[in-house]
């Protein structure tokens, strides 16, 4: 009897040294995902805003002395064509000089 009594002994002592071991762990697991990682992810979330906001000061400083904001191509084309346009250079209520319309035959 007294071997049943001593792996008894050393079953139960495993198991609570299992049990222990469990409890630790899950203690352990339980505060980093619910105080660690959102710490971490916060500073980091932090870091990168300000990242973010300093490059786009960076940029949007230099933004006005771009070259491509000075490129006289493109869309300012089509609008210098609209102010000759409106001077008087092909202006849809010219008088077109053609005595076409003055016939007395009709439509043709």
């Amino acid at each position: 009897m007294d071997a049943i009594s001593k792996g008894d002994t050393h079953v139960r002592e495993f198991y609570h040294k299992a049990v222990r071991s469990y409890s630790d762990g899950k203690e352990k697991v339980l505060f980093f995902f619910k105080k660690q990682i959102p710490i971490h992810s916060r500073n980091s979330s932090n870091k990168f805003l300000s990242f973010l906001k300093e490059k786009r000061k960076l940029y949007a400083n230099n933004i006005r002395n771009s070259k491509s904001l000075k490129k006289s191509d493109g869309i300012s084309e089509f609008f210098k064509n609209m102010s000759d346009i409106e001077k008087g250079n092909g202006e849809i209520n010219d008088v077109y000089e053609n005595d076409s319309q003055k016939d007395k035959k009709g439509v043709k």
